[in-house]
């Protein structure tokens, strides 16, 4: 994805030290260097790809720091799935509202 050295069981790590500036780090990295991009491509919008990363790093979050569930082993390629998934429930959700609206 980049050369960008992700650790993220360290930064999950200190997070629950109290200290989340790698996490952080982590989180800003692939939101702007993976999500965005790529959801910006198959959205066409970035307002779009930022609402669905939105989502994403808050089910990521969630799931991995709140409820502390076991961090899959290939954690950038499973936030690029999340995000994937989330496209196409969004396009989903979104195609219907139109339909919805167009036979209003």
């Amino acid at each position: 994805m980049t050369d960008y050295p992700y650790d993220w069981r360290k930064a999950f790590d200190e997070a629950r030290l109290n200290k989340r500036l790698l996490l952080d780090e982590h989180i800003n990295r692939i939101r702007e260097s993976v999500l965005i991009p790529m959801l910006r491509s198959k959205s066409g919008s970035m307002d779009d790809a930022e609402e669905i990363t939105s989502m994403v790093i808050t089910k990521f979050w969630e799931r991995f720091y709140i409820r502390e569930e076991p961090l899959p082993d290939n954690v950038n390629g499973y936030i690029y799935i999340m995000a994937n998934n989330a496209y196409i429930n969004f396009s989903k959700l979104k195609e219907r509202r139109m339909k919805q609206n167009v036979e209003l």
